[in-house]
């Protein structure tokens, strides 16, 4: 029983930085072909997580009850502190918030390389460039151009 809350902290803590890894560009991630293994994590995430905290709280008591209890409530913190960081601050919808504002400056006060690859887009006599190297991160950017909504997407 005092074994049950090892493996669930290591199954969780692996489901976890698995989850991540597989869908976001992580060095070794992309190079393989790993949107099915992400599909079928996220598809099991509630099982498997309902699994791994039953066994962490099943072999919990024996445990934090016994000589050592410092490590397993270190572990404890930890699965937590992992949880919370992979599902909340590493999650594509929290790291890819789109911008609220996009500046537009004009050319000879604009940061960006002049060899840098854009975008440009042009509406009703009004022209914008938009910088792939930043809308390659969001893949897309919504802008109001020539008094109408645009929206420009790229994906690397």
């Amino acid at each position: 029983m005092k074994k049950l809350i090892y493996f669930g902290v290591a199954g969780i803590i692996l489901y976890e930085i698995a989850k991540v890894y597989f869908i976001m560009p992580m060095p070794g991630s992309q190079r393989m072909n790993s949107i099915d293994i992400a599909f079928l994590l996220n598809s099991w995430r509630w099982p498997l997580r309902i699994l791994f905290w039953a066994m962490i709280l099943g072999g919990a008591f024996p445990v934090l009850t016994g000589k050592m209890k410092w490590l397993p409530a270190l572990l404890l913190l930890v699965a937590a502190g992992i949880t919370y960081a992979t599902n909340y601050e590493m999650a594509a919808d929290t790291m890819f918030y789109h911008p609220s504002q996009v500046p537009q400056y004009n050319a000879g006060s604009n940061k960006v390389k002049a060899d840098r690859l854009v975008i440009g887009v042009e509406a009703n006599g009004e022209a914008n460039a938009y910088p792939i190297q930043y809308i390659g991160y969001h893949h897309q950017v919504r802008d109001m151009l020539g008094g109408k909504p645009v929206i420009v997407t790229y994906a690397p």
